[in-house]
């Protein structure tokens, strides 16, 4: 749940509490360590970049239990919601916020990691990697959250991959009648992982910050300029990946352009990525599609794999 908070007439803040408002049973459930890790990421990016985020002003674990779950209190900062706005920009100053937001997601791709997994922050105040969270779930079939010792970090892609192939950082589920079914489609994927040459598709592509729903509804722009970007909100769940694996599907508010403009912009935006981090180039190209398209089985590896569609690894190549 979040709150805007007035502490006066000049200052107003955020307060998120982590309760699980059940719509359902399963529903709500979240990541023991969740919360800590998005005060982590946010803690690291307001000290150690100039990605515009709202400041931490105060995190709590509720060890006692006084409020009835984990909180943080956060900065809050003013702006429209660039999804909100989009539909009133002419064409020059949306092409001018496009660039802005290339520039922030090369900032965010910029900040580079050991391990995969998600943020933390030790007492003393350093950042490590360590369990990689998700979101909350959504499914009324979850029983339980992940277990912790079986999500990270990860030292290799091989081993990220084959975690995610076995169902490992998913919520467990309740059991169901095509379970038998699902483990067959697991196993098989599995065994993929297991036999895929990642020697061939592995090079130097470092391991890098991803915001996993890096979309308009999260960026806020100045209520005076609206190509200027004030902040970009909803770290929840953010982790370090390979870089070739955070490649946004960046899209624009429905039926608010033509293909071809879609196809101008995502170019624009592509474009200045690779200026500001020239190995986007090679991440979001074709040599590693196989390497691509095996994760996104993974990630669905309790469907059959035939029934999947085509994802849009090339979102911000202008050419999907």
């Amino acid at each position: 749940m979040t709150y805007i908070a007035h502490m006066n007439k000049a200052q107003k803040v955020f307060i998120r509490v982590q309760w699980s408002i059940l719509k359902h049973a399963g529903c709500g459930m979240t990541s023991p360590l969740a919360m800590r890790s998005e005060v982590a990421t946010l803690r690291f990016l307001k000290s150690k970049t100039k990605i515009p985020v709202p400041g931490i002003l105060y995190h709590d674990v509720d060890a006692d239990g006084a409020v009835g779950g984990e909180w943080m209190i956060m900065e809050y900062i003013d702006g429209d919601n660039l999804s909100t706005v989009w539909r009133s920009l002419d064409a020059k100053h949306r092409e001018e916020v496009c660039v802005a937001i290339a520039d922030v997601w090369a900032q965010i791709i910029g900040v580079t990691f050991h391990s995969i997994g998600s943020l933390y922050e030790n007492e003393s105040g350093e950042f490590y990697i360590g369990p990689m969270t998700r979101l909350a779930s959504n499914r009324k079939t979850s029983i339980s959250p992940p277990r912790l010792e079986k999500c990270g970090p990860f030292s290799n892609a091989k081993d990220w991959i084959l975690a995610t192939a076995r169902r490992d950082l998913d919520f467990l589920e309740a059991p169901s009648d095509d379970a038998n079914q699902k483990q067959r489609f697991v196993n098989g994927v599995v065994s993929s992982v297991q036999n895929f040459d990642f020697a061939s598709q592995l090079d130097d592509l470092p391991i890098v910050l991803e915001h996993i729903d890096f979309a308009p509804r999260n960026i806020l722009v100045s209520r005076t300029d609206p190509t200027k970007i004030v902040t970009v909100v909803d770290w929840e769940a953010a982790r370090a990946v390979p870089m070739w694996a955070a490649n946004p599907n960046f899209s624009f508010p429905p039926l608010s352009v033509t293909d071809e403009e879609r196809k101008h912009l995502l170019t624009v935006i592509m474009n200045r990525i690779i200026a500001n981090v020239p190995a986007w180039a090679k991440a979001i190209g074709q040599d590693l599609q196989p390497l691509r398209t095996l994760n996104d089985h993974a990630i669905y590896s309790g469907i059959n794999p035939s029934l999947l569609l085509p994802a849009p690894y090339l979102s911000l190549s202008g050419t999907y």
